[in-house]
């Protein structure tokens, strides 16, 4: 057991970091199957309304979660959702029916989202406000790693849509995350949690020009992550005809780019050249990658790794210069702000869906990637606007 009141010290952040990455890991592994796992049971056209009720439920899980904090405490939340999170995980690996899927599902999306809120809440505890960079980029390719790791793993595990393979190694991940956490996390002191009504941390964030222009620039990060975890596994499997040990390896090299360039970037933010300048280069690596997704033809596995690969390097870049400007300004005690903050993963996986099925309606499948990279390109305008991180 270690004590967790203190800011600095390595070995709280040996722990943070271990349990970010076996989380990270349990998280990653279902994530790109998931689509394909319920179109076989519910169809192409019904992807995205699961993906809407567990956005719609994870939000609002997230609006409760500092009352609920306040209640409870982070360490007996995330010691009870991480054991919640083993036995979903082990119910679809039985490979249930439609309804049980579908519940066990959404369970497991709104419980990786709240896990995720409460190893943020432990980080920032912390963490000062002069090295977040380097902290946040240092958890941040550990978390990363995690999900290079997990399409090379899918590659090697799946063989004929054997999906209960790949829940069934995640639920193993849940029980270390719950057995670390169960052991490490015990002398968390917990922080004063602000509870303010949402429509008043709405307010705030609204007013707060720096805060509302990070918050969007989010959405957008997520909304891009929601449209290629839906429908690009469906797209490459599906439409373009690639087996999952090939989706796997590319997705793998796809995602690289976090674990290589999220420290280096989180450190020239603190010491060089600020968040806004990156945040926007970002998004324009991002959108222009994607346009290009639509006009490669055929099985080219090259081809289409390595542009999938730029649009992570831009992704990566955003995602890490989100996650310091925002933790700039904000302490752990703002559990009101950082819990609306973290509605904007489920809101984007709210939107994204949405939007991709009145797509779907109007344009070819593979026009939708057009569509997505004419969305992140919005992201450069919000980043030029943003003031820069004191």
């Amino acid at each position: 057991m270690i004590s967790l009141s203190g800011k600095h010290d390595g070995h709280i952040f040996h722990v943070i970091y271990l349990v970010g990455f076996f989380f990270a890991l349990h998280m990653a592994l279902p994530e790109y199957i998931s689509s394909s796992f319920i179109e076989e049971r519910a169809g192409e056209q019904w992807v995205g309304i699961f993906y809407t009720l567990a956005s719609l439920v994870s939000i609002f899980a997230i609006i409760a979660a500092p009352y609920v904090l306040s209640r409870f405490g982070n360490y007996k939340i995330i010691v009870a959702t991480s054991v919640v999170q083993t036995f979903v995980l082990i119910g679809l690996s039985t490979n249930p029916g439609l309804i049980l899927s579908g519940l066990f599902f959404i369970t497991f999306f709104v419980g990786s989202v709240l896990m995720y809120f409460s190893l943020d809440i432990i980080l920032e505890h912390n963490t000062e406000n002069t090295k977040t960079g380097r902290l946040r980029g240092g958890y941040f390719t550990i978390l990363n790693l995690g999900w290079v790791v997990s399409p090379f793993i899918v590659s090697l595990v799946m063989t004929n849509n054997d999906y209960w393979k790949i829940y069934a190694i995640s639920a193993a991940l849940t029980t270390l995350v719950a057995g670390l956490s169960l052991v490490h996390f015990r002398g968390f002191k917990d922080p004063a949690y602000a509870r303010v009504p949402f429509w008043n941390t709405l307010s705030v964030v609204y007013k707060r020009k720096h805060v509302r222009g990070i918050f969007l620039s989010n959405i957008l990060l997520h909304f891009f992550y929601a449209w290629m975890v839906i429908y690009m596994p469906i797209y490459l499997h599906e439409h373009i005809g690639f087996p999952w040990n090939e989706i796997g390896i590319m997705f793998g090299i796809m995602l690289l780019p976090f674990v290589l360039f999220e420290l280096p970037a989180g450190r020239l933010a603190d010491e060089r050249y600020g968040e806004k300048g990156i945040l926007a280069i970002g998004f324009l690596i991002m959108a222009v990658a994607t346009a290009v997704l639509p006009f490669i033809n055929g099985t080219e596995f090259i081809l289409w790794t390595v542009t999938l690969f730029v649009t992570r390097i831009g992704a990566s870049l955003v995602e890490i210069m989100n996650e310091t400007y925002f933790f700039k300004h904000i302490e752990s005690a703002d559990t009101n702000i950082l819990s609306l903050y973290k509605t904007t993963r489920p809101f984007s996986y709210l939107l994204a869906p949405a939007l991709g099925v009145i797509t779907l309606l109007l344009v070819p499948y593979k026009f939708i990637f057009l569509v997505l990279a004419a969305v992140v390109a919005l992201g450069a305008l919000v980043a030029l606007r943003l003031t820069h991180a004191h």
